[in-house]
């Protein structure tokens, strides 16, 4: 009786009181996949660690099981999802991997996608290919989603580049990317004083809280600095001069160190104009350093010992530009400087009227002995010691991110 009761359940692939083939007991979840990974066809077949057109030739149950795709209930082919073919109409059967009576639909779904009937959408059918090449990922695809990480997309990269640099993706590094600003925004150890020019009022704040400065004069005032700097100091270049001074401290008696800035000049050069100094008349006191553009655009960068003048001198820099300006003195290395990163080397003299200027005098000697105060934006060598004034030769321009060092520092 019961091989009776079989007969006609067999054709349909189990007897009553048989456990069915599928779902398999493998130790995998009813419908799941296999608990080592695996995923195997429904009826036989590949296996691999997902489903999908590359792997599958029938359909995909659920994205992970491969299914041969000619049952009524689980039609399809070329790796699309499984339809049941009954579902919308009883009387509709599989054929090749598709049902009868179904009418594909592939509008506004991606090509690729299911197209209801157990085929997949391919170009021409009314759906979308997502464009991500050439674009930052996030953007819109151009199908309704955004470009992901593998689709050709470009992930912009400036951690730890300079603010303005390439992004790698066709664009420059803006603040908030993680870039860093290209001017100098706060001290470490070796810093003695750091002005960044923030802020408002006549007092020119140092970073490290140590020696703040003064503005003095009228017509110097904060403007806008170079790009992701912020503020910097802005000089009139006029009578009666401008500028700002830092009183003296034993903290700037240096035997080597360094000092570097960000510098702008608002015209051809004409005549001489002070950057920086720490300078009296004479030599009475020994480290008497100056830095001033000379008349052909020129740099020079004057330090002095008790009986020497030593010259160093950059050739012609131009104006109405950023340019980073550092200098180093005393050690090993001697008394150099560097305009954007290029040593300035000059050994041709210069001259500016009747005045020769000869570039290119070693020296070892650093800006200890010296006990007068800084000024920026004039020249000071006129002055008395141990004073500011008289200033002299004014800067028309900008200084910004103006840093003095106890040791030589890579420019």
């Amino acid at each position: 009786m019961r091989y009776l009761l079989c007969v006609i359940p067999l054709l349909m692939g189990a007897c009553p009181g048989d456990k069915p083939e599928w779902p398999p007991t493998d130790g995998r979840a009813e419908g799941g996949a296999p608990s080592d990974g695996a995923v195997k066809e429904a009826s036989g077949g590949d296996t691999g660690p997902g489903c999908g057109p590359s792997s599958c030739s029938g359909c995909c149950i659920a994205g992970q099981i491969c299914a041969t795709g000619a049952s009524h209930t689980q039609c399809g082919s070329g790796g699309a999802l499984c339809v049941d073919c009954t579902k919308s109409d009883p009387s509709s059967t599989c054929a090749s991997g598709s049902c009868s009576s179904c009418t594909p639909d592939c509008t506004n779904k991606t090509c690729g996608a299911s197209d209801g009937c157990g085929g997949s959408c391919k170009a021409g059918s009314g759906c979308c290919s997502p464009t991500c090449s050439g674009k930052l990922c996030g953007a819109a695809d151009g199908c309704g989603g955004s470009c992901a990480a593998g689709s050709g997309c470009c992930t912009p990269s400036c951690s730890s580049k300079a603010c303005g640099a390439s992004d790698g993706c066709g664009g420059t590094c803006a603040a908030g990317s993680g870039c860093k600003p290209p001017c100098v925004d706060k001290g470490d150890a070796d810093t003695v004083a750091l002005y960044t020019f923030e802020g408002s009022g006549t007092t020119v704040t140092d970073s490290t809280g140590k020696h703040h400065g003064k503005l003095v004069g009228s017509g110097a005032a904060r403007v806008s600095g170079k790009s992701y700097c912020g503020d910097a100091m802005g000089f009139p270049g006029s009578t009666p001069e401008a500028y700002v001074e830092i009183p003296d401290s034993t903290d700037f008696d240096l035997s080597k160190g360094a000092v570097d800035f960000w510098v702008r000049f608002d015209a051809t050069a004409s005549g001489s104009e002070g950057v920086f100094s720490r300078d009296a008349s004479g030599t009475t006191n020994a480290g008497h350093i100056t830095m001033f553009r000379l008349c052909n655009g020129s740099l020079l960068l004057r330090l002095q010992s008790t009986t020497n003048s030593y010259h160093q001198c950059s050739d012609p820099i131009t104006a109405k530009s950023w340019h980073h300006v550092g200098v180093n003195f005393g050690g090993t290395g001697g008394l150099t400087f560097y305009v954007d990163g290029t040593l300035a080397g000059r050994t041709a003299s210069i001259t500016c009227g009747t005045t020769v200027n000869t570039c290119g005098a070693a020296a070892t000697v650093g800006i200890n002995g010296n006990d007068n105060p800084w000024v920026l934006g004039a020249a000071a060598w006129n002055s008395t010691e141990g004073a500011a004034t008289p200033v002299n030769t004014p800067l028309k321009g900008q200084i910004d991110s103006f840093r003095l060092s106890k040791a030589n520092r890579s420019f």
